[in-house]
């Protein structure tokens, strides 16, 4: 449970109670309320499809899907999720999970299943995903709105944030001491979303 917490959550309980300022700190739920709550509420036996379970619920639309379909849609591509069939996706959390992963082997099922048409040397590849170079973007060209528009006047109006944590965030990923890239773009969509729906009705 607390290793999926913090797989899927880019800053633990302190970090987000530095994070925040003393009001909204105390206000603070914890992120694993989320994930203890689809699992109790999921109705499989088997721990390890519980867990997927709660990946399908959780990370996968929060993230995985909801970045690839606004980025996919913003380039004009066509997308497609065969494997997110309702009726696949019902039929494979009822496998028994020792199936899928087989001796630290991931996608068991899969490589089985396609063993005749793919090469030997291909269902032994590791997995290759694609993540934009965040890391990059924040110590660069990103890392300017803070200076734009979140000033210490700024954020203190606000009352959510807590501005020196976040300059020590912002000053960690800039000397490579420490990868912030995701906790920061975090915080930067937060303020965007924050000044369109609530500071600019005011």
């Amino acid at each position: 449970m607390r290793q999926f917490v913090n797989w899927v959550y880019f800053l633990d309980e302190s970090e987000k109670s530095l994070l925040l300022s003393t009001a909204g700190a105390n206000k603070l739920l914890t992120s694993e309320r989320v994930i203890r709550s689809c699992l109790s509420e999921s109705q499989l036996s088997d721990i390890g499809n519980r867990v997927l379970h709660v990946d399908v619920q959780t990370f996968l639309v929060d993230n995985i899907l909801e970045y690839t379909d606004k980025m996919s849609m913003a380039s004009a591509l066509e997308v497609r999720v065969p494997y997110l069939d309702p009726r696949f996706v019902k039929r494979s959390l009822r496998i028994p999970f020792r199936h899928k992963l087989r001796g630290g082997i991931g996608k068991a099922l899969l490589r089985d299943a396609f063993a005749d048409l793919l090469p030997e040397s291909n269902s032994r590849l590791p997995k290759k995903g694609f993540n934009a170079p965040l890391a990059l973007w924040m110590r660069e060209r990103l890392d300017t709105y803070f200076d734009e528009h979140m000033s210490r006047p700024a954020v203190e109006k606000q009352g959510i944030l807590n501005w020196d944590y976040l300059q020590r965030l912002r000053a960690d990923h800039r000397d490579g001491r420490r990868d912030n890239s995701y906790p920061l773009f975090g915080v930067l969509m937060f303020d965007v979303w924050y000044r369109r729906y609530f500071a600019e009705a005011n």
